[in-house]
């Protein structure tokens, strides 16, 4: 019984470090676009 828990606790493990690296990944392109859009908008203002 305590190895299927281990098992269950590996997989959510597992999916926990994929939605991390989903989320830092999001975050990280959300950042490059406002940055391309701020230097868009300043580069035409300017």
């Amino acid at each position: 019984m305590s190895s299927s828990r281990w098992v269950i606790a590996l997989g959510w493990r597992k999916r926990l470090r994929l939605t991390n690296i989903r989320i830092a990944s999001q975050a990280f392109f959300f950042a490059a676009f406002l940055l391309a859009t701020w230097a868009t908008w300043t580069s035409r203002l300017a």
